[in-house]
């Protein structure tokens, strides 16, 4: 049995829970969140750390009684990009299509400075091979070990917010695993679409829009590209999440995906999860389903094949 503390810097604020794995499952402990946001491009130039002291108080709450630390960046504080692959690629040559990927992005810098997760998708309905390379900074990494060295922990696994938020869907949907799904997450104007099938990933995508007035015909434009050309079919249904998935974007979303011949429903990333919480903290978990399935995704091990360079 783990304890896993799940931390999601998301840009609204920061959303923690602490995650039990025991071998029938999940169980959840404990979940809270800060009033502000921590801006992970100016955390650096506070030295002191008192950026995280909301974080702080929320892990004392915990009694500190946990084995494992897991962080999630949200989209728009990492690179998520996309590469051509083939069949048998070698670890040398995704090194060298990174480290061009990095100098477009960052010319000033190499490989050696950043973390990175790189899944290879399966071939696409127009028999073409891809690969999506999640780039984090290390400086940004190294900031949080600093401050978790106060526990005697260090971050365990760091997750892109949409890896995060598809591994909740895989723990949670399970009888959805051979069908093609497409989750979609929604907030501070970016759109992320993530199509799952056989527990992998086929197909990562991010879509900026103005306003949320936009989202539901911006993600009917994305599905009717995709259809055909990257999967025959979405008959997993659609599952949306994120702050920006407000009552009436939820509704739009629904009607759209009756439109498509899609079933279409809001991300529950709680579905199979265990908890002893009381009356009022699951009253809070009911209306705020669309907001936690990062964070309760980083509690989950990685369903995806990857490897870190």
């Amino acid at each position: 049995m783990e304890k896993v503390l799940s931390i999601y810097l998301n840009t609204d604020r920061t959303y923690i829970t602490k995650v039990i794995q025991n071998p029938e499952g999940l169980e959840l402990e404990y979940l809270n969140s800060t009033s502000q946001p921590i801006d992970i491009e100016s955390i650096h130039l506070d030295p002191s750390l008192s950026i995280l002291r909301d974080v702080e108080n929320i892990i004392d709450q915990t009694e500190q009684d946990f084995d494992k630390i897991n962080i999630v960046f949200p989209a728009d504080s990492i690179i998520i990009a996309h590469m051509p692959s083939k069949l048998d690629i070698q670890k040398e040559e995704i090194v060298e299509l990174v480290s061009l990927e990095i100098k477009r992005f960052y010319p000033n810098l190499n490989i050696t400075n950043f973390e990175i997760q790189v899944f290879q998708l399966p071939v696409s309905q127009s028999q073409t091979f891809s690969q999506v390379a999640v780039i984090i900074q290390k400086s940004d990494i190294d900031f949080f070990n600093s401050f978790f060295a106060k526990y005697n922990k260090k971050i365990y696994y760091t997750y892109a917010s949409q890896i995060a938020a598809a591994n909740a869907f895989l723990y949670n949907y399970p009888e959805l695993a051979e069908k093609y799904s497409v989750i979609v997450g929604a907030q501070n104007n970016y759109m992320d679409i993530t199509i799952l099938k056989s527990n992998q990933l086929v197909y990562l995508g991010l879509v900026n829009y103005q306003n949320t007035a936009e989202i539901p015909e911006l993600l009917e434009q994305e599905i009717n590209k995709l259809m055909g050309n990257v999967v025959p079919e979405l008959n997993g249904g659609l599952f949306y999440y994120g702050n920006d998935i407000n009552k009436e974007v939820a509704m739009a979303l629904w009607e759209i995906s009756m439109l498509l011949g899609l079933e279409g429903k809001r991300l529950n990333a709680f579905r199979m999860i265990k908890t002893k919480l009381d009356t009022r903290d699951r009253e809070y978990i009911s209306r705020t389903l669309q907001i936690y399935p990062s964070c309760i995704g980083a509690a989950i091990p990685p369903y995806f094949n990857h490897i870190i360079i």
